[in-house]
């Protein structure tokens, strides 16, 4: 896949639902959320880059930052 997919918790019954989907390159392979969550970065399995983004606390849409991929070396 090529997306990254919030996934909504209902905290009443536990319920799943599909949140936003965000387009994040190709082969996106490991995801991390800093502590505040407000941001992620998204490992490549086939890049040598980490694209970033600002989350939206209220829907868990993705929206990049600048830049939106960070250069890794190594």
């Amino acid at each position: 896949g090529r997306n990254i997919v919030a996934i909504d918790v209902d905290r009443a019954s536990g319920a799943l639902s599909v949140g936003p989907s965000t387009g994040v390159g190709v082969a996106p392979s490991a995801i991390a959320i800093e502590p505040t969550g407000r941001y992620a970065y998204v490992a490549s399995a086939t890049s040598t880059g980490i694209a970033q983004f600002a989350i939206d606390g209220t829907s868990g849409q993705l929206t990049p930052l600048v830049p939106p991929v960070m250069p890794t070396t190594g």
